[in-house]
């Protein structure tokens, strides 16, 4: 009678892991050794292959165990480095991201000490153009002075007494150089600033006028710069109205006006100064006048000349109102180049011996704007024909730099031959933040 066997084992590995093929006939799993059970006398008799390397057969699972080991090692490697590599890409991308002025921000041209031309602007600020938006700068206002020449911001500041729910827009506030070496500027009409070009810091001057001021001392309800003298006019809390002058800190009760008609202010040191502007006329003139000056009093500073024509519509005869010219204390006047023929006539700016004039040829759609620079009798230095149809007055001359000037979106920088040293638009102007 045969045995019960209880367990199997491969004569060759020893292991009791085995496969039935048949009746009596199995293979072991763990080395593929066949072997048969007698079961009358309880002998094995059994057949395996050595492999011909002579090596011990090895589990297949666990090669390919080893061999997806081996693959997913660098696999791992490589997703993980990539991670880290993305991460550290987009920690770069976001410091190094720059700002630049919205579509709100005012741009005011000037002249510094030295004789470069710059822009003070203020405005919102935010990433460029589709690089989203930063949240945190939002309701926030900045000013910053730019130069020209170099293509850097001298100065970038922060207002902290200013913050709004949203993006502040160009219509909360102006901008103004006085002929006192100042830029004023007023926020939402009730605070006012003074940018000193010289001493380069900007202070507000709210505190200054409540002091200077006795009619203002219900409190400051509206500020606006004027447009044709150098003064503030001022409106308290209840009503009362001065216009200042903040350099002389002069100030004369009632509107702009009746202050111009009342010639009570007397300059006590005035200087003759040499001005241009163009004539009120069609075609137009360029009017050199000398005026009697003192900076920091009244004086208006938008005389206007007319020009009387012949029958072959030659200048006749150029001529002040009387009332323009008792404010502006003019002395005396001329064409200084009536043999030029000028429509839409701008002066762009004037040196100590240089004016730069632009003008068109006609009055027909599409005619660009030619530009010059005379000297103060009137003579051409040189003329040069733009590509431009419109040419703004925010405008700055230097003698050693030129002219500036802007058309549309587009500033130019335009040297003293006449030729074209560098353009760009505001969000060309990208910079950092502290």
């Amino acid at each position: 009678m045969a045995k019960r066997i209880k367990a199997i084992k491969c004569p060759q590995c020893g292991s009791t892991k085995q496969k039935e093929i048949d009746e009596h006939h199995f293979k072991c799993l763990n080395c593929d050794t066949e072997y048969i059970l007698d079961s009358d006398d309880i002998n094995i008799i059994h057949r395996y292959d050595y492999p011909s390397s002579g090596v011990a057969p090895v589990n297949s699972k666990k090669i390919i165990y080893i061999i997806l080991a081996l693959l997913a090692i660098p696999l791992f490697i490589f997703i993980f480095s990539s991670i880290f590599s993305t991460d550290n890409a987009i920690v770069k991308e976001l410091s190094n991201k720059k700002y630049t002025w919205e579509s709100g921000s005012e741009m005011l041209a000037f002249v510094d000490e030295k004789g470069d031309i710059k822009q003070f602007i203020v405005g919102s600020i935010d990433y460029p153009s589709g690089q989203g938006r930063d949240e945190r700068v939002r309701g926030e206002l900045y000013w910053s002075v730019y130069d020209i020449k170099s293509g850097k911001l001298d100065q970038v500041m922060k207002f902290n007494d200013i913050k709004e729910n949203g993006f502040i827009s160009s219509t909360d506030f102006s901008l103004k150089k006085f002929n006192d070496g100042a830029i004023y500027f007023v926020y939402k009409k009730n605070k006012i600033y003074k940018y000193d070009i010289k001493l380069k810091n900007l202070v507000q001057i709210n505190a200054v006028l409540l002091e200077d001021i006795p009619q203002l001392k219900s409190g400051i309800g509206n500020i606006i710069s004027e447009d044709y003298y150098y003064a503030l006019s001022i409106t308290s809390n209840t009503g009362k109205k001065v216009i200042y002058f903040p350099s002389t800190k002069i100030y004369v009760e009632g509107d702009i006006y009746s202050m111009a008609r009342s010639n009570d202010i007397k300059m006590p040191n005035p200087t003759v100064v040499t001005e241009f502007t163009h004539s009120n006329s069609n075609p137009s003139y360029v009017i050199k006048y000398q005026v009697s000056e003192q900076v920091g009093y009244p004086i208006y500073i938008e005389p206007r000349f007319k020009v009387s024509f012949d029958e072959n519509e030659n200048p006749t005869e150029v001529t002040i109102d009387k009332y323009d010219s008792e404010r502006s204390f003019v002395q005396n006047y001329k064409i200084i180049n009536p043999e030029s023929v000028h429509y839409k006539l701008k002066i762009l700016g004037y040196t100590d011996k240089y004016i730069f004039i632009c003008y068109k040829n006609s009055i027909q759609g599409g005619e660009k704007f030619h530009i010059q620079m005379l000297d103060y009798t009137g003579k051409i230095q040189w003329s040069t024909v733009t590509d431009y149809e419109y040419i703004y007055d925010d405008s700055a001359v230097s003698e050693s730099m030129g002219v500036f000037f802007r058309s549309h979106q587009d500033f130019i920088w335009m040297n003293n031959s006449g030729k074209i040293e560098k353009t760009f638009r505001r969000n060309d102007i990208t910079f950092d933040i502290k």
